[in-house]
């Protein structure tokens, strides 16, 4: 998903909650929520509609979790991501979280 962003010229930030991976993407101001359902669904046609594409992003009750902020339940803190993060691996970021 990251990297069709890049190619498609989306700004974008990544951020790792503690348990799992938020992407914010700007755009336009969407007149209806139907607009933001339309993207979510191309999103999800991106990646082939992986099973861990969480539909709930698009539930704006949990709209995320506050960067540099701790999770409890996780034990990690929630923290922004770079592109040099997601190419060291899961447990390159899993210590960064750790510490903050």
């Amino acid at each position: 998903m990251h990297r069709w962003l890049l190619e498609k010229e989306y700004k974008h930030n990544i951020a790792f909650s503690g348990r799992g991976f938020h992407m914010f993407v700007y755009g336009e101001v969407a007149k209806s929520f139907r607009q933001v359902k339309a993207f979510f669904n191309i999103c999800h046609d991106v990646i082939n509609k992986s099973e861990y594409l969480d539909t709930v992003v698009i539930n704006t009750s949990r709209l995320r979790r506050i960067q540099n902020s701790y999770h409890l339940g996780a034990s990690r803190w929630c923290i922004p991501i770079t592109s040099k993060d997601l190419t060291a691996g899961l447990p390159t970021i899993l210590k960064l979280s750790e510490a903050g």
